[in-house]
């Protein structure tokens, strides 16, 4: 076995990812259909002249020679009067969808933008390209705010683009009535909403005055018009409620690739040094260069800007609770390098068009995937090698999860941002999958790792792969597992709860000299049935085991306000670590563990570890979805079955067996791969057969993608219609793994619905925990 998963993992490193490709690499799975195809003609579709004039302007007014991913089949969509939904990743030129249609139609285009601070960055470049634009925000004078009201009413306005923010909508009447008379007069040329992700719940932005621009299809309906929705973070299901919550479900879809192919994503251990440390990297790498430090609190924002200081960094904050022309003025001067880096909240960054950040830090972890995506995303905008570290400690989850709990919000709202905040995470945890790939994947777009391996800009867990520093394979832990499941039910007879800390000390059989103040977790520590038994881990790895039955949703940790107003989490069993404890789930758990990471080179110990059998990624993922559609891996099996026997034959051969054993098979059927290198990953599968079978295992496979992916669709479909049927996201749809989702774990725990078998923490157990 060990040799069997060496010469695969030597077969990845040499397989040549840029070969002609057969898989699905590159493309888009069936939860999005892009639409650019359809305006690719761009004579057929605006005419010579129109087309001529589209060129011009690009050249003329933005100074551009050609367009860029998918800007040219959008603005034709829209100069033809189409709803158009356009998702791009950030630095990837969305705003020019919008801007050359206003310089070459008749009438306003209303642009609905959520901060002012953005709205100001894009007037002030409108104004050097010498576009009419003007904006009615807050902070206008009465007089300014007259004169814009003025302008519009003129019978021929000379406003191309007119910015305003959803809560100016909203709050004024005067603003509404003008847009009234600019519709009368077949002047209201199109609505554009930007950050289009913050209308849906789903969002990681989410943002309450963005959901009554529903109301702007009703009302401009007769003639209608047109409207553009852009977002750089919107997944499958984002995307899909926003559409319907604008009355525009049909509108055409335009998506771009979310690959960023210059930034190089890291995942660092926070430490007390480790941002100095990163600090010094980016000093010695980017002299005098731009970079954003994220943070999770503006008194986080101040800490860190002053340690900055301290060691010679240029470095400011910029956060909500500042004036706003305090704000201003550190984001002009950090704009013209008079700074070099930003200590930020999240607000920062959004929409400014600072091409040369060379770094973007978290120095504490990000809410959410699409939160993290956009937030690295505004490093590397011109294209040079960046840097991206996320400064991961597991208990700054417990600080996000205190303020996600103290949120107004509806528990099922709450339980939807605990859930994305753990897939950030499982994020963090993954030691084994490509963290390109994890990105990419999370937004529908269908990526090879060893494309990543074999960059300018590999991730940290592909770099480690390349150089074989430190290989991580997955151990089959299930029966530890259920001796950590049947410990806690015991636990849970006398404790209101224990912390991951104490399990995992208990696991090693490491026993505390410090006096405990629950005397029954001291004196019967040894007697609990895991004690001890994972003698031969790190304390890094048994850390890592119970942080991963809280990822797969085993166990659930509460929050407890102690007496000192900080904050405990003490864990729980939950429904689904129940079951394990009492037999009644066949699931099979994985831990990925470094050779030669244990504790200690004692023999006993190294027995101890080696009990547990150690599996290949395709077989600890296979039985996963094996059960999550059971159907389609009978069906797909049974085929796969007969064409490698029809592929046999053809070379001769009486069985499949020597080109593809029957596990190999059967890892097939159940993970569907969409890639070469995760079809290398197959038991039996080497980089000759690979070139060889790949075609014709693909071409049998892509029904089976279809109907996974409409499979998913119609689960997204259920969760929004449940969601408006209630008025909040549903509580117990926790996110799915999807098929293709390829970090092992990467099962997103639910929180919420993850409840402890009764009450809080206190439950009598069902079963003898012997």
């Amino acid at each position: 076995m060990r040799k069997m998963l060496a010469d695969n993992a030597s077969d990845q490193v040499k397989f040549d990812s840029q070969r002609q490709r057969h898989d699905m690499h590159g493309q888009f799975r069936g939860l999005f259909r892009d639409d650019s195809e359809e305006f690719e003609d761009e004579v057929a579709l605006l005419g010579k002249e129109r087309r001529d004039q589209m060129y011009d302007v690009l050249k003329k007014k933005f100074g551009f020679n050609q367009f860029r991913h998918r800007q040219k089949t959008a603005i034709i969509a829209a100069l033809l009067g189409y709803d158009c939904f356009v998702l791009m990743p950030t630095g990837a030129g969305k705003s020019l969808c919008y801007q050359l249609p206003s310089v070459l139609s008749d009438g306003v285009t209303v642009v609905i933008s959520p901060l002012k601070s953005l709205i100001e960055d894009q007037k002030t470049k409108m104004k050097q390209l010498e576009i009419n634009c003007c904006a009615l925000t807050s902070d206008l004078s009465q007089a300014e705010s007259d004169r814009i009201y003025a302008a519009l009413s003129e019978t021929n306005p000379k406003v191309n683009l007119l910015y305003v923010t959803p809560e100016k909508i909203a709050a004024s009447e005067k603003l509404n009535n003008v847009f009234a008379s600019l519709h009368r007069r077949g002047l209201l040329t199109r609505f554009v909403i930007d950050e289009a992700h913050c209308i849906s719940q789903w969002g990681h932005d989410f943002r309450p005055d963005y959901t009554k621009l529903h109301s702007l299809r009703k009302i401009y309906i007769n003639p209608r018009v047109p409207i553009m929705a852009l977002t750089a973070t919107a997944t499958a299901k984002i995307a899909t409620d926003a559409r319907d919550h604008l009355s525009m479900p049909n509108s055409k879809l335009f998506i771009s690739s979310f690959v960023r192919s210059n930034l190089k994503y890291d995942v660092i251990a926070k430490r007390p040094k480790s941002l100095l440390a990163v600090m010094e990297r980016m000093k010695a790498l980017y002299p005098g260069k731009s970079g954003i430090v994220y943070c999770l609190s503006r008194k986080e924002c101040e800490t860190v800007s002053k340690s900055l200081q301290n060691e010679g960094i240029s470095a400011d904050v910029y956060h909500a609770g500042l004036p706003d022309k305090k704000r201003q003025n550190v984001q002009a001067r950090w704009i013209n390098n008079q700074i070099n880096v930003i200590c930020a909240t999240i607000a920062f960054g959004m929409g400014i068009d600072k091409p040369d950040v060379r770094f973007v830090i978290h120095f504490s972890m990000p809410k959410s995937i699409e939160g993290y995506y956009q937030e690295t995303g505004r490093a590397g905008r011109d294209g040079l090698t960046s840097y991206c570290a996320l400064l991961y400690c597991y208990n700054d989850s417990i600080r996000a999860r205190k303020m996600i709990e103290g949120d107004n919000s509806t528990v099922g709202v709450r339980s939807m941002h605990l859930n994305n905040l753990m897939q950030v995470v499982a994020y963090c945890e993954n030691v084994s999958v490509c963290r390109r790939k994890v990105l990419v994947e999370h937004f529908g777009e269908v990526y090879d790792a060893e494309v990543c391996r074999t960059s300018a800009t590999p991730c940290d867990i592909c770099l480690m792969q390349t150089r074989n520093k430190e290989t991580f394979k997955a151990y089959d832990v299930t029966d530890q597992a259920i001796l950590v499941a049947k410990s806690m039910a015991r636990i849970a007879q006398s404790s209101k709860g224990v912390t991951l800390k104490y399990l995992a000390d208990t696991y090693r059989g490491h026993t505390s000299n410090r006096k405990l103040a629950n005397a029954w977790l001291q004196s019967n520590q040894a007697r609990l049935p895991m004690y001890g038994e994972g003698v031969g881990f790190s304390e890094m790895e048994a850390a890592r085991f119970m942080r991963s039955l809280v990822i797969e949703g085993y166990i659930c940790e509460r929050l407890y306000n102690t007496a000192y107003d900080s904050t405990v989490a003490y864990a729980e069993l939950t429904n689904k670590g129940f079951d394990l404890a009492v037999g009644k789930t066949r699931s099979r758990i994985y831990l990925h563990m470094a050779i030669g990471g244990r504790r200690s080179s004692n023999a006993a110990d190294a027995a101890a570890l080696l009990r547990m059998t150690v599996v290949s990624e395709a077989q600890a993922r296979k039985e996963k979805y094996m059960v999550k559609h059971a159907d389609l891996f009978k069906r797909c099996h049974e085929e796969l079955t007969s064409l490698f026997n029809v592929m046999a034959a053809e070379e001769g051969l009486s069985s499949h067996l020597p080109i593809l054993g029957i596990e190999g098979i059967e890892q097939i059927a159940a993970l569907m791969p969409r890639t070469n290198s995760d079809l290398l990953q197959v038991e039996g599968m080497t980089v000759r057969k690979v070139e060889r079978y790949a075609p014709r295992i693909m071409d049998l496979l892509k029904k089976y993608w279809l109907e996974v992916d409409a499979r998913e669709q119609n689960e997204i479909r259920q969760q929004l219609n449940h969601m408006r049927r209630n008025n909040e996201p549903v509580g117990g749809f926790p996110e799915m793994p999807t098929q293709e989702s390829s970090v092992a774990t990467q099962l997103t725990p639910a929180i919420a619905p993850s409840v402890p078998v009764a009450g809080r923490g206190r439950f009598v157990p069902r079963f003898s925990a012997a």
